[in-house]
Formats: C-alpha cells, sequence, structure tokens
C-alpha cells in the first residue's frame, strides 16, 4: 500500500504544481490590447477606411483618370473634368460629384461605386457648352458627405 500511497501522493503534488503554474502564467487581460469580438458565420463585414486626397479640375485626363490640362479657368465649350484621388481600403464606397452654381443651385449630379485597396483616381466630366459665364463650384462627396469642394468660372476667351 505504501507505493499506492506515494504514486497518489506524487500525483496531487503534480497536479497542484501544474494548477498553481497556470495560475500564475494567467495574470488576467491586458488593459492596453483592445479586444475585437468575431463576427459570426454569415455576418458580413464591411470594410471602410477610405479618405479623399486629392481633387483636380481640368480640361483633359490621361488614360489613368488623372487630370493632364489642369485649370480653374474654362471657356463655355469646354468639358470640365474632375480627378479624384482617394486612398484606402473599402469594399464600397460611393463617391459624387455635384457641380452646382455660386448660388448652390444643382446643375447635375454624378455618382459612382467603387472598390478600393489603395491609392485610385476616379474622374467626372460636365459641361461641353452647357454653361454660361460665371462662377460655379463642384462638391465632392464620399458615401453622401462633402468632404472636398472646389471653385472654378466660366469666362469668354
Amino acid at each position: 500500500m505504501r507505493s499506492g500511497t506515494l504514486r497518489s501522493l506524487a500525483t496531487g503534488v503534480a497536479v497542484c504544481l501544474a494548477a498553481g503554474f497556470m495560475a500564475g502564467c494567467d495574470d488576467g487581460a491586458d488593459p492596453d490590447l483592445e479586444s475585437t469580438e468575431t463576427p459570426a458565420m454569415g455576418d458580413v463585414v464591411a470594410m471602410m477606411d477610405i479618405d479623399v486626397e486629392e481633387v483636380r479640375l481640368g480640361r483633359a485626363t490621361s488614360a489613368d483618370m488623372r487630370i493632364v490640362d489642369e485649370a480653374d479657368d474654362f471657356a463655355p465649350s469646354d468639358s470640365i473634368f474632375a480627378s479624384v484621388k482617394t486612398d484606402g481600403v473599402a469594399n464600397s464606397a460611393t463617391l459624387t460629384a455635384r457641380w452646382t452654381t455660386e448660388s448652390d443651385s444643382l446643375l447635375h449630379e454624378e455618382t459612382k461605386t467603387m472598390a478600393s485597396n489603395g491609392e485610385q483616381w476616379t474622374s467626372f466630366t460636365f459641361g461641353g457648352g452647357s454653361l454660361a459665364e460665371g462662377d460655379y463650384e463642384l462638391k465632392i462627396l464620399l458615401n453622401g458627405r462633402e468632404v472636398e469642394e472646389r471653385e472654378f468660372s466660366i469666362e469668354r476667351p
């Protein structure tokens, strides 16, 4: 019986040591680390961390949608191009160009849906003989929120 008692005692000591070691290693949650819940299967997680970095106006764009002839004064017959540079990550974002008079009357609005994973240019076009001489504004909206504004004018050459 003596060897059975020693075995039981050794097993008890080993269990106590293991429990003590594990309790000593678990010092609770680190308050500096944020915890996030893992989405359940089937949940859609929308990734959205995108910003409008730059808006340029001009008379033409290149194949990569960047302005090649930058301007803010246009002739009545000019088409006006806007290039909008975004940067960031988005599964789906809407970018809107809202062309208005100086008194904020809407002339034209165009919305494009985009997915992005880094720097990207998007272009919009308006005009081509449809604007009278005067001052105008282009408002850029990202997901319905105005983020940039550019003024431009139409003048006779």
